[in-house]
């Protein structure tokens, strides 16, 4: 699979191609289009020239004045847009290279992004976990003691919730905690919930929690020239424009996890960027399992919701 350089790279061949194939055609159409330009080009080197050495450019301004009006004319005349000519980018900021002046282009920032996508699982898995498959049958209709909802309508209402997160998301949207017993929906709804902020063109970085710690710590531990190789990953899971971790506390926890989820979870709310986490811990779970910094966080930064019912998966 290509690097994102290598990507950048196409790009920028492939758009010199295009204006290549451009260029010809208007050759074939209006060769004294093409005439034109090549004049432009060399009376704007001369006006340089004059310019070092001190000489009037007056002559030659007119001149290339005169070339750009019929340039446009012949143009227009043949209906051939102004710009037709020039080089057209897939990323108007940065030209293809992925800088824009001293930092990473965001387009840079979001193929790299599609690059972790691309490279985990879940790229195949939401083909098939998604609203459109979400498949209501699966939960049990019937109310039980305690409940005022069955799993079934439960599900029911928690699915239009989502789906309307998902199909209005921007990067302020509220974070989500769904937690609930195991095989109750929640993976699934998440997968959904990626899939469709996806489709709408925002940056999504999904990843278990044992993923997540172990790319935090392989960054922290790392010497300086792998870490200029982590970074990229280190820098999407902080700047996306969503974070969703799945899992939570279904690993071994020990500081390091702490730490780790901590300081993410930390940064995004500080920048304000939406987190969704799935768990088979409810938030008293979480406070024992982990400290009280991670339990005052999702307590008082997010929605929670919760599943239950019983195993879907044995159903399936």
């Amino acid at each position: 699979m290509k690097t994102v350089q290598e990507i950048l790279e196409d790009r920028r061949r492939q758009n010199e191609i295009n204006l290549e194939n451009r260029i010809n055609e208007i050759k074939q159409k209006v060769p004294r289009i093409i005439e034109i330009s090549n004049e432009i080009k060399i009376k704007n080197i001369e006006r340089i020239n004059n310019l070092i050495s001190k000489k009037s450019c007056e002559d030659i301004s007119i001149e290339i004045s005169k070339l750009i009006s019929e340039k446009k004319h012949l143009m227009k005349e043949n209906n051939i847009p102004e710009d037709y000519l020039d080089m057209k980018y897939h990323c108007e900021i940065c030209h293809d290279t992925g800088i824009d002046g001293t930092h990473t282009c965001e387009c840079r920032k979001k193929l790299e992004i599609q690059k972790l996508y691309k490279d985990s699982e879940i790229e195949e898995i939401i083909k098939e976990e998604n609203f459109q498959n979400f498949n209501l049958e699966l939960f049990r209709k019937d109310r039980q003691i305690n409940e005022n909802l069955s799993p079934y309508e439960n599900m029911k209402d928690l699915r239009e919730q989502f789906y309307d997160y998902a199909i209005n998301f921007s990067r302020d949207s509220v974070n989500l905690f769904l937690f609930g017993p195991v095989g109750t929906g929640k993976t699934f709804m998440i997968n959904s919930i990626a899939k469709e902020v996806l489709d709408r063109n925002f940056s999504v970085v999904y990843l278990s929690e044992s993923d997540l710690v172990n790319l935090i710590l392989e960054y922290k531990f790392a010497f300086s020239n792998q870490k200029s190789d982590l970074l990229p990953r280190i820098n999407s899971i902080y700047n996306c424009d969503l974070l969703i971790i799945d899992d939570l506390g279904s690993n071994n926890i020990n500081d390091n996890t702490k730490s780790a989820v901590f300081e993410v979870l930390n940064k995004r709310i500080v920048k304000k960027l939406p987190v969704i986490i799935s768990s088979n811990l409810d938030t008293e779970d979480v406070r024992s399992a982990y400290d009280t910094r991670i339990y005052s966080r999702i307590v008082g930064e997010f929605y929670q919701k919760y599943f239950y019912g019983n195993d879907v998966r044995i159903k399936q």
